[in-house]
């Protein structure tokens, strides 16, 4: 993710934009992956292990919100549960919007950004905004953003434990489960 992204992702989490959750959900997995409790300490698990545990919920947190931001762009409602393009209806900023925002042409920035301001937009502007999304490589940054975490998720789990167990087993799931949203 390129600085001018992240600056933009930083001052929205300032607003208490959607943006936020994606930082705040990562943050809020890591410290509790990493937080001491009586389990851990029961269970003889290092500061490493924790280390590595708090990591790993980091990098699938914000692969997780990274995936729902481009199905809620170019999936369909009856993968995210809700209207299609309820967030760009709503004017979020969600990662692909500050992509497009960020890298498009500037023309097309223009118009995403009237688009994001209004309250409402009608079908053919939810297109335009779908089009020009597509356009900045929008949906190709974020798929490859969210494959980088998940990689780096899925890096954590060696070594987290001396030897493979169920909830290894099952953190790895977690990753391929979300890998296969983004074939």
């Amino acid at each position: 993710m390129t600085d001018a992204i992240r600056s933009e992702a930083a001052a929205n989490v300032g607003q208490g934009e959607r943006l936020g959750s994606l930082v705040a959900g990562a943050v809020l997995i890591g410290r509790a992956l990493s937080r001491p409790t009586w389990g851990r300490i029961a269970a003889g698990v290092g500061d490493a292990a924790l280390d590595k545990a708090g990591k790993f919920g980091h990098h699938l947190g914000i692969a997780f919100q990274v995936i729902d931001d481009i199905v809620g762009v170019w999936g369909s409602s009856t993968q995210t549960g809700k209207a299609m393009g309820s967030d760009l209806k709503n004017g979020k900023k969600t990662l692909p919007t500050l992509v497009a925002l960020r890298s498009g042409p500037a023309g097309n920035r223009r118009v995403l950004r009237s688009l994001l301001a209004r309250a409402r937009f009608t079908a053919a502007e939810m297109e335009t905004a779908r089009a020009i999304m597509t356009q900045s490589s929008a949906q190709a940054i974020c798929r490859r953003h969210a494959a980088e975490h998940l990689a780096e998720a899925r890096m954590q789990l060696f070594g987290m434990t001396d030897r493979p167990n169920w909830a290894v087993r099952a953190l790895a799931e977690m990753v391929t489960t979300l890998e296969s949203g983004l074939v």
